[in-house]
């Protein structure tokens, strides 16, 4: 056995590794390690019970040292392995290296092709244009070279004739072909498998502009399609636009839209994070007033001095994470006299109601307070609302039907704090009410839209005020039946989102490696079944030769030139006791066709079949 020949894969993986790897450092060590492996192949005598406790150390250890001289785990660069394929590479090929030092390695010298396999099955984690495919037919090539030098004894498989040869190298080919198909196939069928299990459901859409009629969430409200889900720490209020401005049951506001371009891709080091997953593209970007650290994997987003966010046309994410804390960055400016102005019509009625609700002697959070809670007391929720043909809705809302939804007690609670002193804002998002109690994560739909009020406290900064009598601070679980098939949805969703982490060549890398092994195994049993076959003729030719010598005592010897047909002949006219001459001579024939006709299973039998004969005739 050539030990050094089944070290020569590992250097090959071992360059195909330097070619990716995101560490000089760990390089140098998996090159170095291979080279060992291949000069001192086959001198270190271990046992089997010290090759595994070995293993486990050498796992465990080299895990621990590799780590801290690879990349963090948020880090991917272009043309480079990502830190968890990288390690996985690197522990296989030293690995390898090791066992092609053992003499005796558990597994014989398939071991260290075999970990040569698994560590240039992990280079491919990254894209390399042509290099990968390249390197792969190369690999493969010297592989089954190690495999042949590496182990002599095998000689029934080695040995293989030029059709064999043909046949292997026509099924690399077809391998290579396949995989090449799957390499542009593949990656396309996933985006497009992902995006239908994304939409599985009712298409989801986030209702939510720059302007706001008092009534415009009325469709919103009534519509419980799914369209967003929350995992991590819990959040409540999840805002997506702010209005300064209110004219004739309007809300706008004239805050500028600013691109950002440097934005946390991932929050690293963050345990206690929230995220939020969108079914489809965003409209708007959702979240709480108290988001301290954010992150967008497109890395960009447009910014507004009310402290929310847009996504760039055609630079979408449908996922974004953050923080909980004061905001580290994108929070709302301070007040301008906008948030303090009240429309010249309502100004009159306001300042009547506030003398009945609240007075200037109190603190402004106490204002805030008597305003909330008034709303709540006096007026009903209520989705069936019509607008009045004239006049105010928001003064039709307080005066005369006192029943309206969170668009209505929002602006009522925003002007009327306004009117009391206070600077406000009314805020658009969503609520978040409902738990998955299965997949353990929240869920958002868009009956959850809402409106409530963000007011300025000296000391406290913006801070929440929701004046809708339905929005307590009770949550929800889905029903049982719901819960599961959106969890299920859920795990095949990151299945999927897996698979979308993994490179061209790694998806298609396996039908590479299964192809040849498939048609391989098919081939070594044919083989082994030609050598079975082989052997059941030896044997039937060992049973003639005994029975030859036993005839031959009975005076019907065969003679050098006759046939086993015309021998059978003569035997068959032998006067020989009962019907032994028929049996003799159908067994001769039978022999005849073993020896001389097609390879086939009827041999089975043969040689018991002699011996009985043979016992008939020393009887006789």
């Amino acid at each position: 056995m050539n030990a050094r020949a089944a070290a020569v894969p590992g250097i090959v993986a071992a360059l195909s590794f330097a070619l990716v790897s995101p560490s000089l450092g760990v390089t140098g060590i998996v090159i170095a390690a291979s080279l060992a492996g291949w000069l001192g192949a086959g001198r270190v005598g271990v046992g089997r019970i010290a090759q595994l406790i070995g293993l486990g150390m050498f796992v465990a250890l080299g895990g621990t040292f590799l780590r801290p001289m690879l990349p963090p785990l948020s880090v991917r660069i272009v043309g480079q392995l990502h830190t968890g394929w990288a390690t996985v590479a690197a522990l296989a090929l030293l690995i390898g290296a090791t066992s092609s030092l053992i003499a005796k390695p558990i597994g014989g010298r398939l071991t260290p092709i075999a970990f040569a396999l698994l560590g240039f099955g992990a280079t491919g984690g990254t894209e390399t244009g042509w290099r990968f495919p390249l390197l792969v037919i190369v690999f493969f090539a010297i592989t089954a070279w190690a495999r042949r030098r590496s182990d002599g004894s095998d000689r029934g498989v080695l040995r293989l004739s030029r059709r064999d040869y043909a046949t292997l190298l026509g099924l690399a080919g077809a391998a290579v072909a396949a995989t090449a198909l799957a390499a542009i196939a593949l990656p396309s069928a996933h985006e497009w498998a992902m995006r239908r299990i994304m939409r599985l459901g009712p298409r989801a859409q986030t209702g939510f502009s720059n302007r706001m009629w008092l009534g415009s969430m009325n469709g919103m409200l009534t519509n419980d399609e799914l369209v967003i889900r929350i995992t991590g720490e819990p959040t409540d209020y999840l805002r997506g636009v702010a209005f300064t401005r209110y004219a004739a049951g309007r809300w706008t506001h004239d805050a500028p839209s600013v691109p950002v371009r440097n934005i946390d891709r991932t929050l690293v080091d963050q345990p206690k994070q929230t995220t939020l997953a969108f079914l489809d593209e965003p409209e708007r970007y959702f979240l709480p007033l108290a988001a301290r650290h954010v992150a967008i994997p497109t890395a960009e987003a447009l910014a507004t001095p009310l402290g929310t966010l847009e996504p760039v046309a055609a630079s979408t994410s449908r996922e974004l994470s953050f923080t909980h804390g004061s905001r580290h960055r994108f929070a709302p400016i301070r007040p301008t006299q906008a948030d303090l102005t009240v429309p010249r019509a309502l100004r009159r009625p306001l300042a009547q109601l506030i003398e009945q609700v609240t007075s200037h002697e109190r603190t402004p959070a106490q204002r805030l307070s008597d305003i909330e809670r008034f709303l709540r007391r006096n007026f009903s929720y209520s989705l069936d609302v019509d607008r009045p043909s004239q006049g105010d809705p928001l003064v039709h809302f307080l005066q005369s039907d006192r029943r309206g939804h969170c668009e209505y007690f929002a602006s009522a609670l925003a002007l009327l704090g306004r009117a009391a002193g206070v600077p406000t804002r009314v805020v658009g998002g969503y609520r978040v009410s409902e738990f998955n109690s299965v997949g353990e994560y929240y869920m958002v739909r868009q009956n959850d839209a809402h409106s409530w009020v963000e007011a300025w406290i000296p000391g406290r900064g913006w801070t929440t005020y929701d004046a809708t009598p339905s929005s307590g601070e009770t949550v929800t679980s889905t029903p049982l039946a719901a819960a599961l098939a959106d969890a299920a949805r859920v795990m095949i969703v990151r299945g999927l989102r897996y698979l979308d982490g993994l490179s061209t060549w790694q998806i298609a890398f396996p039908l590479l490696f299964l192809i040849p092994l498939y048609f391989g195994a098919r081939l070594y049993r044919s083989r082994r079944e030609q050598q079975r076959l082989e052997d059941g003729e030896a044997a039937a030719f060992e049973s003639f030769v005994l029975l030859s010598r036993a005839l031959e005592k009975r005076g019907l010897k065969r003679a050098p030139n006759e046939t086993v047909s015309a021998f059978a002949r003569r035997v068959r006219a032998a006067p020989l006791p009962g019907q032994l001459s028929g049996e003799l001579a159908e067994h001769l024939r039978w022999y005849a066709r073993l020896r001389y006709g097609k390879p086939s299973d009827e041999r089975r039998g043969f040689a018991p079949r002699t011996a009985e004969l043979c016992g008939q005739l020393a009887k006789r």
